[in-house]
């Protein structure tokens, strides 16, 4: 969506996105540093970001999106997972 002009962006479920990762098979500890490496660099990118680059559309499932709203919904969806990790070590 950055670097080209409304592009269809493949969906992809986490579900089915974590399959082709070995995350699964990872100690926690590892699992998570390599989240964090990657949301770090995810959130240099971000940082970057002028505010027509928020507003840039791609096709995904055959609807518009914007590079906000994927990002919102990124946030969204790993709010559930930092309360539930929350709750685990309660």
């Amino acid at each position: 969506m950055l670097t080209e002009q409304k592009p269809t962006v493949p969906y992809r479920h986490p579900r089915q996105w974590i399959k082709k990762t070995d995350y699964p098979q990872l100690p926690f500890h590892k699992s998570f540093k390599a989240f964090v490496a990657q949301r770090k660099k995810l959130m240099n990118v971000l940082k970057g970001l002028s505010f027509e680059d928020w507003l840039r559309v791609g096709i995904i499932k055959g609807r518009e999106h914007t590079v906000f709203t994927q990002v919102r919904r990124l946030a969204l969806h790993e709010q559930v997972h930092c309360e539930q990790i929350e709750r685990f070590l309660q």
